[in-house]
């Protein structure tokens, strides 16, 4: 009627409030409303738990916090290698005296250009490392982390492959046997090339981790710290859904050596993301 008032209250405490997405082997896949302060425990709980089929192993846990932070740092990885190997290696090409030595400067100066170029293609994913277990285990672990918006978990099946790549002879998967070691792979795989640097061989983990042969201990790049395996398991040397790295020799490429912090780089970046593609 004429002099009546609607009101529209706001919901109380709707920004409490997140969606959350969990795939793969659960019983019941989905978005799901989380609200502020839900665990990831909570979240499998109410997804069904986990599927008879589930490899928790391979798990994949993104975040778009992680995600803005993981492209924040790319870009100025990126930014800062392209300022100190580009503006010196044009001066070094107009230096150069004699023809051959302005031909190698050249194709040096080229092939950093395309080093620089494929770093700035590359595309964060926002995956940090995730480990999963019985949800009596996971409840009030480090891994059972509090819920953000956007976060999207995926738990795939039993992966019966490994993988190898980088310096060997041939690249490829293989069906994974418990009775096979990191060097069985690789010499399945035609055996190290002759640039290959195989002190530094390490294991790319299902999970995203990363570990050198014959430890326990991993290699957590979003944390920049060395971890113990999680939750009280026997982590095995290689296990289905790893993937082997060979990586090529730094010394091989004399101006790789003058990099600050490369090995880091390379580590977190370029193994992973095939930057040795453009490289070699």
């Amino acid at each position: 009627e004429i002099n009546d008032y609607l009101f529209v209250r706001s919901v109380p405490e709707w920004d409490l409030y997140k969606t959350v997405t969990v795939g793969g082997e659960v019983k019941y896949p989905g978005v799901y409303t989380v609200q502020k302060g839900e665990r990831l425990s909570s979240l499998l709980e109410r997804a069904g738990g986990y599927t008879d089929k589930a490899y928790l192993r391979g798990a994949v846990f993104t975040r778009v916090r992680v995600r803005e932070l993981q492209q924040k740092n790319l870009e100025e990885v990126s930014v800062r290698l392209e300022r100190e190997l580009l503006s010196a290696g044009a001066s070094q090409v107009s230096a150069a005296i004699s023809r051959e030595e302005v031909e190698a400067k050249r194709a040096e100066y080229e092939q950093k250009q395309k080093f620089i170029d494929t770093l700035k293609r590359l595309k964060a994913t926002g995956r940090f490392t995730i480990r999963l277990a019985h949800l009596r285990l996971l409840k009030g672990s480090e891994y059972d982390i509090e819920l953000e918006e956007g976060d999207i978990l995926h738990i795939p099946s039993a992966i019966n492959v490994v993988n190898v790549a980088g310096s060997t002879m041939f690249q490829g998967s293989f069906l994974y046997s418990e009775n096979l070691s990191y060097k069985d792979y690789i010499e399945m795989s035609g055996g190290y090339t002759r640039n290959a640097d195989e002190s530094n061989v390490f294991i790319l983990k299902a999970d995203g981790s990363a570990m050198k042969p014959k430890s326990s201990i991993f290699w957590n790049s979003n944390r920049s710290r060395w971890e113990i395996a999680a939750l009280g398991e026997t982590v095995k040397e290689v296990e289905p859904g790893d993937t082997v790295v060979v990586p090529e020799k730094i010394e091989r490429v004399a101006w790789l050596r003058d990099i600050k912090d490369i090995t880091q780089i390379l580590a977190n970046v370029a193994l992973t993301a095939g930057v040795f593609k453009a490289l070699y």
